[in-house]
């Protein structure tokens, strides 16, 4: 099973820590994902909520990956050892156990986790979150980066072929 792609729009902060962090707190770093079922029925998180309702798996992150400054990729691998559960709230941690932002209710599609693998593969919008303030603790996706890097470099080299092409074109009456 996967979430592959899983965009979080709504994240409830844990505004305490934030706004102790904007003054001259340190910096949140966060580095483990929580998954439970929400004690079987979904829920609207709220600002400053400081547990999942029912936490059944924690895993630090495995990866992560900036697609642009207010977005971060993180991925997080399950093994075949946590419960089978109904996904329903999805938690972001720091490394003494601190909840930092929680997504849960409508933003979350429930999805079961029987005896498959689970790769959460998200996107935290951090675009409310000052500059630096708050930061994941993991290796960079290298392969995540190669990808893109590539494909930027064959789209740059299309559009060059295609501007040639025209030229060409232009100059000759046909290619």
């Amino acid at each position: 099973m996967s979430f592959n792609g899983t965009q979080l729009t709504t994240l409830y902060a844990q505004q305490t820590m934030i706004s102790a962090a904007l003054g001259d707190g340190p910096r949140i770093e966060i580095t483990h994902v929580a998954l439970g079922d929400g004690l079987g029925a979904g829920y609207e998180p709220y600002e400053n909520q400081t547990a999942l309702r029912n936490e059944l798996v924690r895993k630090a992150i495995t990866r992560q990956h900036f697609v642009n400054e207010n977005t971060l990729r993180v991925v997080v691998e399950f093994g075949l050892d946590i419960p089978a559960f109904w996904l329903r709230e999805i938690g972001f941690f720091d490394a003494t156990g601190n909840l930092i932002f929680v997504t849960a209710g409508a933003d979350i599609t429930p999805g079961y986790t029987s005896a498959f693998e689970l790769i959460f593969d998200g996107y935290l919008n951090l675009s409310g979150v000052k500059d630096g303030l708050v930061v994941v603790t993991a290796p960079n996706d290298e392969v995540f980066d190669l990808a893109l890097h590539t494909a930027h470099g064959m789209a740059l080299l299309q559009l060059e072929q295609l501007r040639q092409g025209k030229a060409i074109r232009k100059a000759h009456g046909a290619y």
